[in-house]
């Protein structure tokens, strides 16, 4: 089976990344801090849309904070409405990017990104969901 070539490389990869340890577990608070906001605002807009009589306009989602799909250093957590999606990538260096509203499938833009403790990240997520809310509502 070759275990010792899967631990050999285990053990390389563990000692190279080693140094972002303190990063990531700052990543995963921001991730965690920042989609309890988005939780909090979609269920928000939900709770108004039932209670106007548009439940059909609260087919809304924010996923969980898991590891990112396209880094190995990073966490995210995405908002979704049908095909339309925002994903909020936060790095282990501390910058955080937020992509979208796209289709999925299509081009993953537009993004902006955030320095660590930027007090406009809140205001930047929920920008997002706005637009993520009138994008995936068009008639």
């Amino acid at each position: 089976m070759g275990s010792n070539r899967f631990q050999r490389l285990a053990r390389e990869l563990a000692k190279r990344d080693a140094d972002l340890v303190d990063g990531l577990e700052k990543a995963r608070a921001a991730a965690q801090t920042l989609q309890a906001h988005a939780r909090a605002c979609v269920a928000c807009f939900c709770e108004e849309v039932r209670a106007s009589g548009a439940e059909h306009l609260a087919n809304l989602a924010v996923g969980p904070v898991g590891w990112d799909e396209k880094h190995v250093d990073c966490f995210e957590f995405r908002a979704t409405r049908g095909r339309f999606e925002v994903v909020f990538v936060f790095k282990a260096s501390g910058t955080t990017t937020f992509v979208g509203p796209f289709k999925r499938g299509g081009p993953e833009c537009p993004c902006t990104s955030y320095d660590p403790g930027d007090p406009e990240a809140e205001a930047g997520v929920e920008a997002r969901l706005l637009a993520l809310i009138r994008q995936a509502s068009e008639r």
